[in-house]
């Protein structure tokens, strides 16, 4: 293994979108797959999507939205997944510290995520890093 690189992901392939999508399978067995059109629109959208690769081959994901609101600026992160073949190895870590440096260079007070009961490991390097669960209702509308 060489070094893994972190990096903004700036263009949407037909390869880029198979690596993707292989990843988001491990997060989620029924998440939406993506093609070249969606994930080009998420590009250009308010969403930025970090990759770590190694060696050219995308081995992690996650994707923040920062918005201006009337109580300040708050970051939104969603699709943290790690190639289960990598993980251990602080790559989780690197992508949310990037995430981060993005969200401040922007003015973010607030960082939130979600994460199921069931992802132990996640939720641990979320502690480690600050993260605190709090009490609050998330109420979500699907149309």
């Amino acid at each position: 293994m060489t070094e893994i690189i972190i990096a903004r992901l700036e263009r949407a392939s037909l390869p880029v979108v198979a690596e993707l999508n292989e990843l988001l399978g491990q997060l989620s067995p029924q998440f939406m797959p993506q093609t070249v059109e969606n994930l080009s629109r998420i590009l250009d959208s308010p969403t930025t999507v970090f990759v770590a690769s190694d060696e050219g081959k995308i081995v992690g994901v996650v994707s923040v939205s920062v918005a201006a609101h009337l109580m300040g600026t708050r970051a939104w992160i969603e699709d943290v997944v790690v190639d289960g073949a990598y993980r251990g190895q602080g790559i989780a870590r690197r992508l949310l510290e990037r995430v981060i440096e993005h969200g401040v260079a922007q003015g973010c007070m607030t960082f939130k995520l979600t994460s199921g009961p069931a992802r132990v490991g996640a939720r641990k390097l979320y502690e480690a890093m600050g993260f605190e669960a709090v009490e609050t209702g998330v109420y979500c509308l699907k149309r």
